[in-house]
């Protein structure tokens, strides 16, 4: 359920994208587009991993469990004055300066009061997650979600400037807030105790959550630091089409944020009860039910790459499908979410040390494949670095945190089998690019169509999950 909202959410997102796309020059929508990658690259830095201490935290809290999301929430608020103050003075002409793009200050500064309302927001799927509230939170996640493109798309349709659409999202994110924060205090049951702050409990919450809030700024950072350069080291231009195509698809970042957050609060539990392999056998059975989804997900866009380009986002951008193509390599890393089993210890820090590294190595391999081979370089520096580094040291980390060998952290048996029956059902798009369509749509419709039901079939036949439960669910759902 909570994928389901997320995935509605993020075509929001992608609808935004679309709209802008067609009525802003390459020079604006890189503006834009630079605007929002830096909220993204700095918002989780003064987040300081604080959304996710709560999944820590409130795991079996009887004791004061409102005074811990008081806590929480009034260090999210502290960070946000700080984010925003930093930009309202001089933080914009600085951002400004490093992208090279002098009209990027006046949008850095319409952004300005946004992480002041999307900081104590960001708690609020931590908390209805622990308190089983999963249809509230899809409720809202969908609802907010849809206030923002509305209000951002109509707005730009009314006056077509950048600020307008920076202006629509900051003002939507102050009136979302709201009911987010009332959901939060109403999920979280009183104590019997005045709700009231505790130095202690904020001390404790810091000391977790501090490595994970720079880690989660260097995971960020890891993934979004090949567009930053290339934003440096090419033209605003070239920036526009990469940042289009290098793009994660939003089912990636659903299903593992959204496992992610059903998954911590039981396996802190388990880790907490000292059944920590109980924990992470949890944790690799969910990674091969992800797989089931991401793995045909990646064959079927890198398969229709040009298609899915050109009807999001016009033909004029379909030079983005190389880096789009080169971004979807990266999904058989992101079946599961490789920080979980620490923050499930406790260790923290751990995600810390292994990020920072990540984050050198990627910046390097960006610089270098940018000046070989332009900006695709950069992309691919990115999968280099998340395949040569952060599986291999993941691994490793975890094999001595759980006591487990590496051949029995994940299996690996299952993954190959869900890889290779998607591989197979791409077969059925061959006369793809024997006879192409004319129309990208058409195309895109066809052939993702027969793809889908293909690699249905197969992973209904031969794959390593048994789907017959969930076809029988759907089922009695359109019966009724």
């Amino acid at each position: 359920m909570l994928a389901v909202g997320k995935v509605l959410t993020q075509l929001v997102g992608i609808a935004i994208a679309a709209v802008l796309a067609r009525m802003l020059s390459k020079h604006d929508l890189a503006t834009y587009r630079q605007t929002m990658l830096a909220y993204a690259m700095i918002g989780p830095l003064f987040m300081l991993g604080l959304p996710n201490a709560l999944n820590y935290f409130l795991a079996g809290e009887e004791a004061r469990p409102r005074g811990l999301l008081v806590d929480n929430l009034l260090l999210l608020s502290g960070m946000g004055v700080v984010f925003s103050l930093g930009l309202f003075l001089g933080g914009d002409e600085a951002l400004a300066r490093h992208f090279g793009n002098p009209d990027l200050a006046q949008n850095l500064r319409l952004l300005a009061p946004y992480p002041l309302f999307m900081l104590p927001a960001a708690a609020l799927g931590a908390v209805l997650v622990q308190r089983g509230r999963v249809r509230s939170l899809t409720v809202y996640n969908v609802l907010s979600r849809l206030l923002t493109g509305v209000a951002v798309i109509v707005c730009f349709l009314l006056w077509p400037t950048t600020e307008t659409a920076v202006a629509a999202t900051t003002v939507t994110a102050g009136l979302v807030l709201v009911p987010a924060l009332w959901m939060m205090w109403r999920a979280v049951p009183a104590d019997g105790q005045p709700a009231r702050p505790s130095l202690a409990g904020m001390r404790a919450q810091l000391r977790y959550s501090i490595p994970l809030g720079v880690a989660g700024l260097l995971g960020t950072l890891t993934l979004q630091i090949d567009k930053f350069i290339v934003s440096l080291l090419c033209s605003t231009e070239d920036f526009a089409v990469y940042a289009t195509g290098a793009m994660e698809l939003p089912l990636i970042t659903v299903v593992a944020t959204s496992i992610s957050a059903v998954l911590l609060p039981d396996m802190a539990r388990l880790c907490k009860a000292g059944q920590a392999q109980e924990a992470l056998a949890l944790w690799s059975r969910a990674g091969v039910r992800s797989a089931l989804l991401l793995f045909p997900a990646a064959v079927l866009f890198f398969l229709l790459a040009e298609e899915t380009m050109t009807v999001l986002y016009s033909a004029t951008y379909a030079e983005s499908a190389l880096p789009f193509r080169i971004n979807l390599l990266l999904i058989p890393m992101r079946i599961v979410t490789w920080g979980l089993p620490f923050l499930a210890l406790g260790l923290s820090g751990i995600v810390f040390k292994r990020s920072a590294l990540a984050l050198v190595s990627n910046a390097v391999f960006s610089v270098v494949g940018v000046y070989l081979l332009g900006y695709n370089g950069a992309a691919l520096a990115t999968v280099l670095t998340m395949y040569t580094w952060w599986i291999l040291s993941s691994l490793v980390l975890i094999r001595d945190a759980y006591d487990v060998p590496i051949a029995r952290i994940l299996d690996y048996r299952a993954l190959g089998r869900v890889g290779l029956l998607a591989l197979a059902a791409g077969v059925v798009v061959i006369p793809r690019f024997l006879w192409p369509l004319q129309s990208a749509l058409l195309s895109a419709l066809l052939y993702g169509t027969l793809y889908s039901l293909a690699a249905f079939a197969l992973l209904y036949r031969y794959g390593p999950v048994d789907l017959r439960p969930f076809v029988q669910r759907v089922r009695r759902r359109l019966r009724r």
